[in-house]
């Protein structure tokens, strides 16, 4: 870990808080906080959430008493835990030290204020179910059903809070956190906007937004027709770029039609008019989205912020009319299954890293008995010469030659020393 910029307990002098920067050994598994927000998506039930939060108490009290003068547990929060697949929890990212005395308690408050505050819509329901008012009430109704009696104690928790925020914020934190816990979630409206748009332009021309027009659909409304109007003259072979919104999820594409227009209404010519998914993906070229089922419960998904459809006129037009009938849903149940999928690939990755040391080390041992079976065959060659070499030498030692030419060196060498 590197600084970004100083904290503001650094720069202020206040020596109760301290940050640490370090670097840790990856963790494998799901976050704490993921487990959370995927059962109050799904499920909507305060109960199954009590036994996430109760299992998590569990936890920081055991992590206290195994940990009596830690100073880093004001980080031990769901944010910042990881369950393996044994179900073992794993505190990753306890950067802060605080020097005062702290309760699990309020390092549970934490995590409850802070997880409400980053799921808010989510909440409205559970909190319309179990007659809460505000985040407060909830806290407090959650800590009594956990047995935790925490009516006199919030206001405390909230100061220290305050203090924390302000001494590692950014600026003057002072009655956030009441703000916070007097507030209650609002139900995600459905008239929330997204926006479509058109782009146009000529060939060997790059798309601008000089060359666009934009409309406004409703997310999560039922079927709604939204239509372009481009009044420039197109050539032959221009390109037309169909941006259905700058998001990840999932759509349905109804029915597409695209007129030429002429010098009056019965000048217009129609060059396009599909009516299925399959037809429009087949007809348009198709990026950041795929196609998945058939007939009418075909559904694009959008892999990334930038879905779109390409399409070139086969002839010069005047102007052009598109029409499109769509729908965009809500995509809670999208970022569930992306978060699984991001989740399963980080694991096919891992798995991949592995498989590809076992291959490495086979391969290694591949070369290194096919080194070995090399130099037994060049050993084998080497001795079958030496045997040969030998049977030559035995040959010439019991030869004739041989033999009289040891005798005139045995004479010549009596002579010599004789002399």
């Amino acid at each position: 870990k590197q600084k970004l910029h100083e904290a503001q307990s650094e720069d202020s002098g206040q020596s109760w808080i301290r940050q640490l920067y370090f670097d840790e050994k990856y963790l494998q598994g799901k976050l704490l906080a993921d487990v959370w927000l995927q059962s109050l998506m799904i499920w909507q039930d305060q109960q199954r959430l009590l036994v996430l939060f109760k299992d998590y108490y569990e936890y920081l009290k055991n992590y206290a008493s195994q940990h009596a003068d830690a100073k880093d547990i004001v980080d031990v929060l769901p944010f910042n835990i990881v369950i393996d697949e044994t179900g073992n929890f794993h505190s990753f990212d306890r950067e802060w030290l605080v020097d005062e005395k702290l309760t699990v308690e309020f390092v549970l408050f934490r995590a409850l204020l802070w997880f409400v505050y980053a799921n808010n819509s989510q909440f409205a329901t559970i909190f319309d179910d179990n007659g809460c008012n505000s985040v407060r009430d909830y806290i407090v109704d959650s800590f009594k059903q956990l047995g935790i009696e925490a009516t006199d104690r919030l206001d405390e928790y909230a100061e220290m809070e305050g203090r924390l925020q302000t001494a590692i914020g950014v600026g003057e934190q002072k009655g956030l956190i009441y703000g916070l816990l007097d507030t209650a979630p609002q139900k995600r409206r459905g008239d929330i906007m997204f926006h479509p748009v058109l782009y146009w332009a000529a060939p060997y021309e790059l798309l601008s937004e000089q060359n666009s027009t934009s409309t406004t659909a409703v997310l999560g409304s039922d079927r709604q027709l939204i239509s372009f109007d481009i009044t420039d003259h197109l050539v032959a072979d221009s390109l037309i770029r169909f941006d259905p919104a700058g998001r990840e999820g999932y759509f349905h594409l109804y029915r597409l039609k695209l007129v030429s227009r002429g010098s009056g209404a019965e000048d217009d010519r129609v060059l396009l008019e599909l009516n299925s998914a399959q037809e429009i993906a087949d007809t348009f070229t198709v990026k950041g989205v795929s196609l998945c089922g058939a007939s009418v419960n075909a559904v694009f998904i959008a892999h990334d912020q930038d879905p779109h459809f390409e399409y070139k006129l086969p002839i010069a037009a005047p102007g052009l009319h598109l029409e499109v009938e769509m729908d965009w849903p809500h995509s809670e149940e999208y970022e569930l299954v992306r978060d699984a999928l991001r989740e399963r690939h980080g694991e096919w990755y891992l798995e991949n890293i592995a498989l590809q040391k076992q291959l490495d080390e086979l391969n290694f041992i591949k070369q290194t008995h096919e080194r070995n079976q090399q130099l037994k065959n060049e050993m084998a060659q080497l001795i079958e010469e030496l045997q040969l070499d030998r049977a030559e030498l035995h040959d010439i030692k019991r030869s004739i030659p041989y033999r009289i030419q040891r005798k005139l060196t045995a004479l010549l060498t009596m002579k010599t020393r004789a002399s």
